[in-house]
């Protein structure tokens, strides 16, 4: 296993596999996990989701990977707060991964084909996204990368 750059977890070269060495609580995206399922399926590892919140506001959770699925609207709240709290160092973002942009995710509600593109804000996140549920798929680490990136707050 390496360590992904610029996050707090490991990931297998061979299977994709992620591993962990922190409590869920302790993440770097904030997330907890609230213990009760969703009807949702992960669109990243197809594990059950469950509810969860991120400064009080609920979103879904996948325990196995990380990830967040967030309503827009609800993404750029949380975003704005967490960049306006956030008092730790700004951390220089690191280059795009190119090879994520050829993920091809399911949206867990209509099942369509979600759109993977560059958040186009501070930080350098690729997200997915679904137009027609107007949903947000983070992977673990993205809300962090944008919440400490460098410029105005």
């Amino acid at each position: 296993m390496t360590l992904v750059e610029g996050r707090d977890h490991f990931c297998c070269e061979f299977c994709g596999t992620l591993s962990f060495p922190t409590a869920a609580e302790d993440a770097l995206d904030g997330i907890q996990p609230l213990g009760t399922p969703a009807d949702e399926h992960c669109p990243a590892c197809h594990h059950t989701m469950q509810h969860a919140a991120i400064d009080g506001t609920r979103v879904v959770y996948c325990g196995d990977c990380r990830g967040a699925l967030v309503e827009c609207e609800t993404f750029a709240h949380i975003m704005q707060k967490k960049r306006a709290t956030y008092s730790g160092p700004d951390v220089t973002p690191q280059p795009i991964d190119r090879t994520q942009f050829e993920r091809r995710l399911d949206c867990p509600q209509c099942a369509s084909r979600m759109e993977t593109h560059a958040y186009y804000g501070p930080g350098n996140a690729v997200i997915d996204s679904c137009a027609r549920c107007k949903l947000i798929w983070l992977d673990h680490g993205e809300m962090a990368a944008i919440e400490q990136a460098p410029g105005r707050r």
